[in-house]
């Protein structure tokens, strides 16, 4: 899927979660705080959740919060 281009101030991070039940709920707590972000699922793997993309957000969205808890990837 094609979009807009980032705002040059953009930043990518990858984190790390424990298995795909993590993921998918952490992406269940994204959509309940109505945070922008997209599920990728691989067809490959059965429609296993692999990864999750979260849109730019402002600040005040309390993104930080809610990823604190899974570490950066090293």
């Amino acid at each position: 899927m094609v979009g807009a281009p980032l705002p040059e101030d953009t930043h990518a991070v990858a984190l790390t979660v424990p298995d795909e039940a993590a993921l998918r709920a952490l992406s269940d707590r994204l959509a309940f705080e109505g945070i922008e972000h997209r599920l990728i699922c691989e067809p490959d793997l059965n429609g296993q959740a692999t990864a999750l993309g979260v849109c730019p957000q402002p600040r005040e969205k309390r993104l930080r919060r809610l990823l604190s808890r899974f570490p950066l990837l090293r």
